[in-house]
């Protein structure tokens, strides 16, 4: 025998039962009362928006992992930027690993990507990027790098952030060896 009075309320999202909600009220209290029942009524679509939310960060989150595994998994090089700050916002970890970085997030790009820097580089891209008239500009260009004394072939473009944004998106692909061959 139960030890409270039951309730039972389906717990629906956009026109989906996603459950029910058992709700139980001490025997030694009186029964439901009508009020008390619409309350229930009002409280589970709350339920049922939890619900939702809550699969809707599994999935998210899910899609962020599957998304970071395939970044770090490239053998190219990968960074993104803040374009105001040149504060680095990610790196892969095949550019990590050439630059010797462990945590290069909140970084200033230029001075932990090339040496003797003391202000942003005079071959950054980024104020190009900002003039272009096209909806997604990018630049292709070359350059040897400071630290690490090879030759990349830099791919270049604009993209919002998480926060909205505007951010500088580098990949950038050694070409030393190439270069070399063809001399």
């Amino acid at each position: 025998m139960l030890s409270c009075h039951p309730t039972v309320i389906p717990v629906v999202y956009a026109g989906r039962l996603l459950g029910l909600a058992f709700i139980g009220k001490p025997r030694n209290h009186p029964n439901w009362t009508k009020a008390e029942k619409e309350l229930l009524y009002y409280l589970t679509p709350i339920i049922s928006i939890c619900y939702n939310n809550k699969q809707l960060h599994a999935e998210h989150t899910l899609q962020s992992w599957v998304l970071n595994e395939i970044m770090d998994r490239m053998q190219i090089n990968l960074y993104i930027t803040n374009v105001e700050t040149d504060e680095i916002l990610f790196m892969n970890r095949t550019m990590k690993k050439t630059f010797h970085v462990e945590h290069p997030e909140g970084k200033i790009c230029w001075k932990l990507l090339q040496k003797n820097q003391e202000s942003r580089c005079e071959f950054c891209p980024i104020k190009t990027l900002q003039a272009s008239t096209d909806d997604f500009p990018s630049i292709v260009w070359e350059e040897e790098n400071t630290v690490t004394n090879r030759i990349y072939e830099n791919y270049d473009s604009l993209m919002r952030w998480t926060d909205g944004s505007l951010a500088h998106f580098q990949q950038s692909i050694d070409i030393t060896d190439s270069i070399r061959l063809s001399r």
